[in-house]
């Protein structure tokens, strides 16, 4: 099924208002539907909503059985949020349409598509989709990009598109799943990850970038570069440079692990494990043991494992072993009924 255009979006309010309105025990005919909308005309245009009722329905609003239409929990939550009763959806039901239908709905592939052509900007971190000439974008994509434009996904920039930064760590997980990681790695990585490991990371690109102006290089330690943020699926946090001279090439690639305690204790992802195994002697992890919000540059002395996939994996001094469980909440939603506030702009705006 296409995206639903800029131009079927704002049809989506009034359509589902009026599937309300006509349903009795939650469901009406869609004969009904389609005879009480042809009498809605907008900007003297008259619509369609054939066309439209299989794009709500794509969009997990509404279920179609028997020539019968019912609203689904989604399509009660969507115009639960036009509180204003607007036609034209409003910026949270942008967002509702962003993450449920094109994250995680029918048009996941779309988005996954679309957003595999994007680059990594470690500077600005977020994703940028890059075309010296708006004339170079193939017309699919054009299409799909105003969408997720109308949508607040992306905004217009002068080299393109960049993604707005509350819709960053979907765009992360799916260009992850590009590289096979699987869900339970990327959620162990980026929760791991959060406060006291952003903040050891942040402290070992500082540690390199001392470390290569202390040997004369510079431009090396202008250039190191902490991607875990955008990049957690290549398997380490930190692009470097060992430092034996200058160099255009990364050729030291660190994996940053830390803990609260003493001695040695870490998880090491498979992803991460397969990223060590393929670089070898260029792969690099370095623990911060006794780390704290409050350790600051001058207290790390990072312990550096060197090919740990060798050092590490092959090391006998080292227990090794599976310990992650994915936990999930079993059983369905109930199914959620309007309030008398909402009963009443609903009527009023069909």
């Amino acid at each position: 099924m296409r995206l639903p255009t800029s131009n079927d979006l704002v049809n989506f309010n009034y359509l589902l208002a009026v599937i309300y309105n006509l349903s009795v025990d939650g469901w009406c005919s869609i004969k009904a539907v389609n005879e009480t909308c042809a009498k809605k005309t907008f900007n003297a245009q008259i619509i369609d909503y054939r066309k439209i009722i299989e794009l709500v329905e794509y969009c997990d609003l509404v279920v179609i059985k028997k020539g019968m239409v019912s609203l689904t929990t989604k399509g009660i939550e969507f115009l639960e949020l036009n509180i204003q009763s607007f036609l034209a959806p409003n910026p949270k039901q942008k967002s509702f349409l962003a993450e449920n239908s094109v994250f995680y709905g029918g048009y996941r592939s779309q988005a996954k598509r679309i957003f595999n052509n994007f680059v990594s900007d470690h500077d600005e971190m977020t994703y940028k989709y890059v075309r010296s000439d708006e004339y170079e974008i193939p017309m699919r994509d054009k299409i799909i990009l105003h969408v997720f434009e109308y949508l607040g996904i992306i905004t217009k920039r002068d080299f393109g598109f960049s993604v707005e930064p509350q819709f960053l760590k979907h765009v992360r997980e799916i260009r992850a799943e590009k590289s096979g990681m699987t869900q339970e790695e990327l959620e162990l990585n980026l929760d791991g990850k959060r406060d006291r490991g952003f903040k050891a990371e942040e402290l070992i690109v500082q540690y390199e970038q001392k470390r290569l102006r202390e040997l004369g290089l510079n431009a090396e330690a202008d250039r190191v570069k902490r991607i875990s943020v955008l990049e957690p699926y290549v398997g380490y946090d930190i692009r470097s440079f060992i430092g034996q001279g200058p160099s255009a090439e990364y050729d030291k690639f660190i994996e940053v692990k830390s803990s609260q305690k003493p001695g040695i204790e870490f998880y090491w992802t498979k992803n991460e494990i397969d990223a060590a195994k393929e670089k070898g002697d260029s792969y690099w992890i370095y623990f911060l043991a006794d780390f704290k919000e409050s350790t600051a540059l001058k207290d790390i002395n990072p312990f550096p494992f060197r090919n740990p996939a060798e050092s590490i994996l092959n090391n006998v001094d080292f227990d090794c072993e599976p310990r992650l469980f994915k936990i999930t909440e079993s059983g369905d939603r109930k199914f959620k009924k309007l309030d008398d506030e909402t009963r009443a702009r609903l009527v009023a705006l069909s």
